[in-house]
């Protein structure tokens, strides 16, 4: 599980996330869950395409490789179709959910999904203009997008997005760490320095706190 957030600004679009990973052992072994750290947002060849990648994470890269062999623009009438065919041919079953952000022709963000609830098999893509969070959408944290989410310049919604993933491992520290964000504008699509995500990390760390402190004032 993960907590991924896709955020449409006025000058582009944000996809920001967590990094754990987690592996169950292969069937018939004795074996506890691993965790490691990697990208579950993948930037194409051309740097025009990014999509982070959400539930079965094998999956999801499945998804997002159809959809870079097979897609290179977003906004046209036919996009919510060819990324549902595309993604559903590559799911073969399995569930998933991904934000694909194309930056041509410009900035425009998608969500995809194909998850088998009980009997039923929930199979839709949906473009977004506003605010979208993928996995552990159960989390409380979906509470900070959904409460304070407006189209603003990507360099200020990048401390939203930072606080919603922040917020989500504090509430479920065993499957949600680590952080990530990508920047996708008409100049193509951007992964955050390591040490600069770190920084936006903290931020947003000590500002989730401040929060709590103003709530707990007495006057």
């Amino acid at each position: 599980m993960t907590m991924q957030v896709g955020m449409l600004g006025t000058n582009g679009v944000i996809l920001a996330g967590d990094t754990r990973i987690n592996r169950q052992p292969l069937r018939g072994f004795h074996a506890s869950w691993m965790s490691y750290d990697g990208p579950k947002i993948r930037i194409s060849d051309s740097g025009r395409v990014a999509i982070s990648c959400a539930h079965d994470m094998q999956t999801a890269n499945d998804v997002a490789d159809a959809i870079f062999a097979n897609m290179t623009h977003g906004d046209h009438a036919s996009c919510e179709r060819e990324i549902k065919e595309f993604g559903t041919a590559a799911a073969q079953g399995r569930d998933v959910e991904c934000i694909v952000v194309f930056a041509d022709p410009l900035p425009c963000l998608y969500f995809f999904q194909h998850v088998k609830i009980g009997e039923t098999v929930q199979n839709q893509c949906q473009r977004i203009t506003g605010c979208i969070p993928a996995g552990d959408t159960q989390n409380p944290a979906v509470f900070w997008g959904m409460s304070y989410y407006k189209p603003l310049p990507i360099n200020q919604l990048k401390h939203l997005a930072a606080c919603m993933v922040v917020a989500a491992g504090g509430l479920n520290s065993s499957i949600i760490g680590g952080f990530e964000i990508v920047f996708c504008t008409k100049d193509g699509c951007n992964r955050l320095s390591d040490e600069s995500a770190r920084e936006l990390w903290f931020t947003a760390k000590e500002k989730i706190g401040r929060v709590g402190e103003l709530i707990m004032e007495t006057h």
